[in-house]
């Protein structure tokens, strides 16, 4: 019984030491991402990248976070997914005198959101986008650590 004690300590202490890096880590993307965020805004003198530029049509979510029935979460990224599926068939070829707009519909449904300022954007904003992508992802990972943390808590008590 000691020895499954201690394994689970020893696990407790791997998840802790996991969990430390990934906050700071996550903090470092938090402030990378507004770092590069002002640099883009700086460097553009006509176009301030915020609220005030949003596109306000409404479209579907990009990121969904899930649950599974254990209780972890994940992210399911739907503009990936789709791109994805895309690329495996090919670009498809439809008739112009075809007035369905199912195709249309289905990219307008899911778009990228640095798209809404516009086809060139600096190269800070997508780096911007990239840190804050990569935060949600490490948040997300760090509530799961939080959730076996606990569990493991519990089973030592």
């Amino acid at each position: 019984m000691s020895v499954d004690k201690d394994t689970k300590t020893i696990e407790l202490l791997d998840l802790l030491d996991r969990y430390q890096l990934l906050t700071a880590s996550n903090r470092e993307n938090f402030i990378n991402g507004f770092f590069n965020l002002s640099r883009a805004n700086f460097q553009n003198e006509k176009t301030r990248y915020g609220p005030e530029t949003f596109d306000l049509r409404s479209y579907k979510a990009c990121k969904v976070v899930e649950q599974t029935n254990d209780g972890a979460f994940f992210v399911i990224d739907r503009l990936e997914k789709g791109l994805a599926k895309e690329d495996k068939e090919g670009k498809t070829v439809r008739n112009r005198k075809e007035k369905s707009g199912g195709e249309e519909k289905a990219k307008l449904e899911y778009r990228d959101p640095i798209k809404q300022f516009g086809a060139l954007v600096p190269l800070d904003l997508r780096q911007s986008q990239a840190d804050f992508n990569k935060a949600v992802l490490q948040s997300v990972e760090i509530v799961n650590l939080q959730v076996r943390i606990e569990k493991l808590i519990n089973e030592l008590s």
